[in-house]
């Protein structure tokens, strides 16, 4: 390392107290944003206190070219990156559909959901090295450009259920993984980064296996709510009636109007 290169005391002083200050503030922004969620002020949130630190750590090597395949609690990476900022964190807690306010998602998606756009607004492709980029995000932001939303990352359930007020899609971005379809009597397939699944409502589904980095991100068509049945006899009655009344999606979650699902009414 050349003499000019060194970090200077005041250079390191100034980046000590910055972390620290983006530690803080990302802290206090997850217990707010709790508090608001317990309260019934905002929307569901699941938050990052207790993983400040090694998240500024992590951005200091997030570089741009750089490709993150993240998850919710993930807040002070995007802080420490320069990806989001504090009032776009709470803007969307809140679902403003103020885009200006919420550039990843115009409020449609739960808090910590990063979206990095690949295009510009002429449709043309950015130069992805220049940027720093999010992965799961980016199969995030195809669906939502399909009108899939209510969006979420994560694993599979390891039991047996389904929906049936909605249709759901599941976009497999890292990892892989062994996923029952059709209830306890289904059918076992793999699944890697890379492949989307599409359940029409009230399809049983079930993790039989995962991979320790296997992540999912699932949508719904219109950015509908979802329940989650677990095949109770009980409930098998009004979740028939529900399933039936299910509309028909508009689009094609990956491929949009001219998508390669064909849907019709039985």
């Amino acid at each position: 390392m050349l003499a000019a290169d060194k970090l200077s005391f005041e250079s390191f002083r100034n980046e000590v107290l910055n972390d620290f200050y983006v530690a803080c503030l990302s802290r206090e922004a997850s217990l707010l944003g709790r508090k608001e969620v317990l309260t019934g002020k905002a929307k569901f949130g699941i938050f990052g206190d207790g993983k400040e630190v090694v998240q500024v750590a992590l951005a200091k090597f997030f570089q741009p070219g750089d490709f993150r395949s993240g998850y919710y609690r993930d807040q002070t990476w995007m802080f420490a990156s320069g990806v989001g900022t504090i009032q776009q964190f709470f803007a969307q807690l809140y679902a403003d559909s103020n885009q200006d306010h919420d550039p990843f998602s115009a409020g449609r998606q739960m808090v910590g959901h990063y979206v990095t756009a690949n295009t510009d607004e002429n449709g043309e492709w950015k130069n992805l090295t220049a940027q720093k980029n999010v992965a799961a995000e980016i199969i995030q932001q195809i669906f939502i450009k399909n009108k899939w939303g209510n969006s979420w990352r994560n694993g599979i359930y390891n039991f047996h259920h389904y929906h049936s007020n909605t249709h759901e899609v599941l976009g497999v971005a890292t990892g892989e993984a062994r996923v029952c379809f059709g209830g306890e009597q289904g059918e076992v397939l793999a699944l890697a980064a890379g492949d989307v699944a599409i359940l029409p409502a009230g399809t049983g589904h079930k993790c039989e296996w995962a991979s320790d980095d296997f992540l999912v991100v699932g949508a719904y068509p219109e950015g509908r709510d979802y329940d989650i049945c677990r095949g109770d006899p009980a409930e098998h009655d009004r979740a028939v009636a529900r399933i039936a009344g299910v509309p028909l999606p508009k689009k094609d979650p990956v491929f949009g109007g001219d998508g390669v699902v064909v849907w019709q009414a039985r």
